[in-house]
């Protein structure tokens, strides 16, 4: 859903988009053909990590939307992680991987 909004945003002409708009577009199409917990939910912290999931899923998205650096992957690669930092593992719809130096994200 949040492709094909991205998709149709870029298809009328657009240049530049806010992930902001896709993310509640989908929140208020899923609010009329939905019941009570049924309704897209996304914590507005991840609006970031969907935008360059989005422009990875689909490169005639590349710049589509604007993008800063994310504080936890540059935490995250400058500081090791110690043994008892790890804990037990969660699952996640994302996780990142290492590309030419550059953090991107995968699909699960």
């Amino acid at each position: 859903m949040l492709l094909k909004f991205a998709l149709e945003a870029k298809q009328a002409g657009l240049n530049r988009f806010g992930i902001a708009a896709i993310v509640e577009r989908a929140r208020w199409e899923t609010s009329f053909t939905s019941r009570g917990d049924e309704s897209f939910k996304i914590s507005n912290d991840f609006r970031s990590h969907l935008a360059r999931l989005l422009m990875q899923m689909d490169s005639t998205l590349e710049g589509f939307f604007e993008l800063r650096e994310l504080r936890s992957v540059t935490k995250a690669l400058s500081e090791p992680i110690k043994p008892d930092q790890l804990t037990e593992p969660t699952i996640t719809k994302f996780h990142l991987r290492e590309k030419g130096g550059k953090p991107m994200l995968d699909s699960l």
